[in-house]
């Protein structure tokens, strides 16, 4: 059974990490969101839970994309680049792309983006590009090395335009290919990821 239908006949499905460029708006339905993200990398928000709208709704800032409810049935959702969010246009079921205040959707970006969204995610206003454009104002066309996870499993990966850098989270240390807790000694991090891996697995209660 395919895992991706087609919504628009105007783009192939490239197998990932190839998406096709310029996508589709929306470019893609996808089925169920349990296999959503299984093989896409990048950090993924799930805000579903914490949204007043109370449909599923997934955002990735370092791909560039977020997706939403098709319909009142959760078993599809739609995905859309960044630029449609906060664009006073509801794309998703229930309006989710447009919660101005939840999103921290900002008109500080001056100029304003070309090809991406403005989020007051951090201190200051900022551009966060659709997959495929990079530079302050997501002006110019870029690869996005953050969806190939070139960082350690605990650092964030910021694309900046023909590069990348690597940020281990809060509560850990080392260069951002490699992080560990802070004031443990050096641990592999693939013992690291299996130990915290477990953990999770064993709080979970849908693991059985």
């Amino acid at each position: 059974m395919n895992k991706f239908l087609l919504l628009f006949p105007l783009c192939l499905v490239c197998p990932p990490p190839a998406w096709c460029s310029p996508l589709p708006s929306p470019q893609l339905i996808v089925k169920s969101q349990s296999i959503l993200f299984s093989n896409q990398p990048g950090q993924q928000i799930d805000l579903s839970d914490i949204l007043p709208t109370e449909e599923l709704f997934w955002l990735n800032l370092e791909e560039g994309y977020f997706a939403c409810q098709l319909n009142q049935s959760e078993k599809f959702l739609k995905i859309f680049r960044l630029s449609r969010l906060c664009d006073y246009k509801e794309d998703c079921y229930k309006g989710s792309d447009e919660l101005q205040i939840h999103l921290k959707c900002s008109t500080g970006c001056d100029p304003p983006c070309l090809n991406g969204v403005c989020l007051s995610s951090r201190p200051e206003s900022q551009c966060h590009c659709d997959d495929g454009w990079g530079g302050n104002l997501c002006e110019e066309p870029d690869l996005n090395e953050c969806k190939y996870r070139p960082c350690s499993f605990f650092a964030q990966c910021t694309n900046t335009l023909g590069s990348f850098y690597c940020t281990c989270k809060p509560g850990y240390v080392g260069d951002g290919f490699e992080c560990r807790p802070e004031g443990e000694e050096e641990q592999s991090e693939y013992d690291l990821i299996n130990e915290v891996m477990g953990e999770e697995l064993v709080g979970d209660s849908r693991v059985r």
